[in-house]
This record gives C-alpha cells, sequence and structure tokens, in this order.
C-alpha cells in the first residue's frame, strides 16, 4: 500500500503546537473528540488526526529525544518501545483536559478540565481524580486496539509517511526534482512492492 502523505514540514517547538497546527488545518481543530480515539482512524477517510498525534502530538509527552524522527520511520509504535500506551493514553488525557485553553472558541481561555488549580486538586498532584479514571479508561482501550489489524495497518502507514518526510531530508527528492538532478533509487527491505527509498 501507498503511504498517503498529506502535510508539509513539521514544528520547531512544543509550545507552539496548538497554535500551529491552529493555522495549518483549520477546521479540524472545532472539537478534540478528533484525537481522542486515532486509532479509529483508517488510512483511506481520515489518516491526518493519526498522523498529527503521533507525528507531533505524543512527542511533547513522551520526549523529542525519545521519539525521534529516526525512530518514527525505524520502528512501528506499538512493538518499538519508544512510545507506551502510557505516553498515548496521557497525550489523549492532555488534550482532554487543556483543550478549552488552547482553542477557546470566544478567543478567552477557558479553565482546563481537570487541573484547573480553583478546584483544589492538589491532593492527586493537581489533577481531579476523575482524571485517573479517564486516564484508566483509555489505557485499557489504547492496549486493545494496538493489537488490532487496523491500529497495525494505520503504523506501517504512519512509517510510510515519516519515511517520505523524514528519510528523505525532508523530502529532499522533491527539491532535486525541482533543480532536475536525477534521485538514486535503492532497494528498501522494509518497503513494500509499491515503495522505494530514494
Amino acid at each position: 500500500m501507498d503511504a498517503v502523505p498529506w502535510h508539509d514540514g513539521p514544528f520547531t517547538h512544543p509550545l507552539l503546537v496548538p497554535t500551529a497546527l491552529r493555522k495549518e488545518c483549520p477546521g479540524m481543530y472545532a472539537s478534540p473528540k478528533v484525537f481522542y480515539n486515532v486509532r479509529a482512524c483508517t488510512v483511506e477517510e481520515n489518516f491526518e488526526p493519526f498522523w498529527i498525534f503521533f507525528d507531533r502530538l505524543v512527542a511533547t509527552i513522551a520526549g523529542k529525544k525519545i521519539w525521534t524522527n529516526r525512530d518514527k520511520v525505524g520502528v512501528p509504535i506499538t512493538t518499538g518501545g519508544k512510545i507506551t500506551i502510557v505516553d498515548e493514553a496521557f497525550t489523549v488525557l492532555a488534550i482532554e483536559n487543556y483543550w478549552p485553553k488552547w482553542f477557546s472558541p470566544n478567543g478567552v481561555p477557558s479553565p482546563a478540565k481537570w487541573t484547573d488549580s480553583r478546584q483544589g486538586n492538589s491532593q492527586y498532584m493537581g489533577w481531579h481524580e476523575d482524571a485517573y479514571t479517564r486516564f484508566d479508561q483509555i489505557c485499557y482501550r489504547i492496549k486493545q486496539q494496538r493489537a488490532s489489524v487496523q491500529s497495525k495497518h494505520l503504523e506501517l502507514n504512519f512509517q510510510q509517511n515519516a519515511t517520505i518526510e523524514y528519510a528523505t531530508r525532508r523530502g529532499g527528492i522533491r527539491a532535486r526534482v525541482q533543480r532536475q538532478e536525477p534521485s538514486i533509487v535503492v532497494f528498501n527491505e522494509l518497503a513494500n512492492d509499491s515503495n522505494t527509498a530514494v
């Protein structure tokens, strides 16, 4: 299956992610629900939330030194050992919690769902106990989803897109084609018949 590329360019700083995402993909962020269950996405219909989630958002939780561009290209998300179920689940929880602050429809940030300081959440390190229940639910759901064929298909497409995006020096082949320079096609054992590395 061919990778389905959809975007150009990464963000440079994790604190700019919400603002940059809003500018890059307007309309997609009317509701945080697009990221609540990215493993329910499909490659054919709505791969974009899966790509953004694992390419940009998870890295801010797991760490950019842990989830590097090399790892995105080289290891599957589920079996690679770089992105844990907890990393994935906490990213979803953070999105659910902070969305009102990041993407306020009226321009005035609303309080976070579970970490609003006025609620007196000091007993659970600043998080309301409902957040712990929600986190547990998310972890169990992701554990089940990671074993599904659909998730494996999404992860394969993610790797193929990451190869296009990062293994060619951010689309270096496109720059060579524009300059009319020859490109070299080499054998890639990891790519299927329709994909070749450059």
